[in-house]
């Protein structure tokens, strides 16, 4: 497949994704399940976690990192800065406020320090779709790709059992695959490229 056609076919399954995620039954459910399972990696041996803040239909991560600060671990969330990301440690669920596009981001004028992670560190990654060797078909911008090329760490995609696709997703040669699946189904590792 051409450049253009790996576009046009991504573009496509972003829409039929966005469609799916919304009709996803059973999501309270499956959102506790998902937690247990992010807690049950994190208390395995990552004592810092670095999370995207859940927008709108995305798997939960809102009560996640509540919980996780609760319990002592250290927590990090994106802000999104031009055309890049950096992560702040968040003290409480409180230091979120609207950032971009209205996704909930770090609030820097709290005096939130900002970190970046280190290879032995966890990072939660959102996503539309999965498929079972790591690839990843995001929103579009990019963001988390620059960011994972320049911050090797443990990459867990973070989404219900429903976005996990069986068959390979087309992927651009730019594009970051994730270590690890996390879903209301447990955490499966990648056949990563």
């Amino acid at each position: 497949m051409t450049h253009d056609e790996i576009r046009t076919r991504i573009k496509a399954l972003r829409k039929e994704a966005q469609l799916l995620r919304a009709g996803i039954p059973d999501k309270e459910d499956k959102n506790r399940k998902i937690r247990e399972t992010v807690k049950k990696l994190v208390y395995g041996g990552f004592p810092r976690v670095f999370v995207f803040a859940s927008y709108r239909d995305e798997a939960d991560t809102m009560g996640l990192i509540r919980e996780l600060i609760s319990e002592g671990t250290a927590v990090f969330c994106p802000k999104v800065e031009g055309q890049d990301m950096t992560f702040y440690r968040l003290l409480k669920i409180e230091d979120l406020t609207e950032g971009y596009k209205g996704i909930p981001e770090p609030d820097i004028e709290k005096g939130l320090e900002p970190d970046a992670p280190s290879s032995d560190d966890l990072m939660l990654v959102p996503g539309l779709l999965f498929d079972r060797e790591g690839g990843r078909i995001g929103y579009g911008g990019g963001y988390y790709d620059r960011y994972m090329e320049a911050h090797p760490c443990v990459k867990a995609g973070l989404c219900f059992s429903d976005q996990i696709r069986k068959e390979k997703l087309p992927q651009m040669p730019w594009d970051i695959s994730v270590d690890l699946l996390v879903s209301d189904h447990g955490t499966l590792i990648t056949g990563k490229k």
